[in-house]
């Protein structure tokens, strides 16, 4: 019964669960007794309609890339208090690593108001829409294609991408999304993910959508310094716990992937690309210290172009924070009024 089981063919097929793992069926079929009866401490399986007995409760597991699962024990219940239903309900009991996200919005805050505190951007670059070589069921359409990246560990939720025009296969050349992260150790944000959603607009009421999940597990090589890799350079200093991951964040390294498109949980095509973690040099991109309580206050999405011809700081990443503007106003009141009484009792003395 099990090599004709119709849920393990539409899996190899690529037509249903991509990616998801079941455990071995080492119990029977859970489908279909008869309800109630309970012989020899064995449920008993219907003769109606002539029905071939069948797996028909399951359980399927599904993990992210890079996070560590295990399925410890799975099986069908047996009991003599279950006797209602003609299935058999069964259980599953795994070890799974968690994604912890509480707290990452307090962090965002103290990253936010701290100017002494390192930011690090994520960028995505060289984004291309492939079709999947062997699966001629999956078209993927023409229109207007648009990426978005999503993830917890933005500042903001999303970023979005320019638009590519009346095209089937996209591609965004070079710098594609930016977004600045709440999270500063690489060594944390190896352990975050990222949702590129990828959208077709078909006419003006048609939409296809696909997505995948990228894993930044390959954060961690980002911080050594180039030519050489994080265990090397732990080597080396003796200690990797001492080790400043950040200390070559300079968005030279960079890290490829190669991820399988999901339309509806079916696989339409792959997206390729590259991306960096860096840590940008306020004092050679930005300038004066204005400039840097901008950028620390400024939103996810970072403009390509930042500065306009003639050299000044675009709109989009001079606006500040109300909290910014606040301190700014009252540091420089509460240096005037210290200058002001320094210089009336200069005048006193001068007096007396």
């Amino acid at each position: 019964l099990e090599s004709a089981d119709q849920l393990h063919k539409q899996i190899l097929d690529g037509k249903a669960f991509f990616g998801f793992k079941e455990a071995p069926l080492d119990f029977d079929p859970t489908y279909k007794y008869v309800p109630g009866m309970y012989d020899n401490n064995v449920r008993q399986y219907s003769a109606e309609k002539n029905r071939i007995p069948a797996w028909c409760d399951r359980i399927l597991m599904k993990s992210l890339h890079g996070v560590q699962s295990k399925i410890l024990e799975y099986n069908d219940v047996q009991s003599t208090q279950i006797l209602t239903s003609d299935h058999s309900p069964v259980f599953m009991r795994c070890s799974c690593q968690l994604i912890h996200t509480s707290g990452l919005r307090g962090r965002n805050t103290m990253l936010r108001l701290s100017r002494d505190t390192d930011l690090l951007y994520l960028k995505l670059e060289s984004l291309v829409v492939k079709p999947l070589p062997r699966n001629t069921n999956a078209i993927l359409p023409t229109g207007d294609w648009t990426c978005t990246a999503y993830s917890r560990a933005f500042s903001e939720h999303f970023c979005k991408s320019n638009t590519q025009k009346d095209t089937r296969f996209p591609s965004w050349k070079g710098n594609v999304l930016n977004a600045r992260l709440i999270e500063n150790k690489l060594e944390l944000l190896a352990k975050k993910f990222v949702t590129i959603c990828v959208r077709c607009s078909i006419g003006k009421n048609t939409e296809f959508t696909a997505a995948c999940i990228l894993g930044l597990s390959g954060s961690l090589e980002l911080g050594a310094k180039q030519g050489s890799r994080v265990g090397e350079a732990a080597e080396s200093s003796g200690n990797k716990a001492e080790l400043d991951l950040n200390a070559y964040l300079d968005g030279i390294n960079r890290v490829e992937f190669h991820e399988t498109l999901l339309h509806n949980g079916v696989p339409v095509g792959v997206v390729d690309g590259e991306y960096t973690i860096f840590r940008p040099s306020f004092a050679d991109s930005f300038g004066d210290g204005d400039a840097l309580t901008s950028i620390a206050s400024a939103p996810v999405v970072l403009k390509i172009n930042s500065r306009d011809a003639s050299g000044s700081v675009s709109p989009a990443m001079s606006k500040s924070s109300k909290f910014h503007g606040i301190t700014s106003a009252l540091g420089r009141k509460a240096a005037s009024s210290s200058a002001d009484r320094s210089g009336a009792s200069s005048s006193k003395e001068e007096k007396s």
